[in-house]
């Protein structure tokens, strides 16, 4: 069975529901963080771990400074040096959507504010 196809397989299995509320657009980043959490937390204790998982999260949390393009590298190199462990390809993936959603609603609200001037 081709690797993608076992991906697939095993990203449905888990990460399903967090990508439906991700690809639906209609969720807060609340709502979305709060799936991402419940998924991430049921995941962990069925597959033992997600290998480089603090520092996705270093990733993500980390300076507003670093571009979007400069996180997705960090993140890739992180799953790198997993080498290409499953679940931290999922929750690479993940982290990249989170910080779209994140850039998206920042830009938004940079130019609400800047048409309120």
């Amino acid at each position: 069975m081709p690797e993608g196809d076992r991906f697939e397989k095993q990203f449905r299995a888990g990460w399903g529901g967090a990508a439906r509320y991700i690809r639906d657009g209609k969720a807060s980043i609340e709502e979305i963080g709060d799936k991402l959490t419940k998924t991430l937390t049921k995941r962990l204790r069925v597959c033992a771990g997600v290998p480089g998982l603090d520092d996705m999260v270093n990733v993500i949390t980390g300076p507003e400074s670093s571009s979007l393009l400069d996180s997705f590298d960090s993140l890739d190199d992180i799953v790198r040096r997993h080498e290409g462990n499953l679940h931290s390809k999922v929750a690479a993936e993940v982290a990249k959507s989170v910080l779209v959603q994140q850039t998206n609603e920042a830009a938004a609200w940079n130019r609400a504010l800047a048409e309120s001037f």
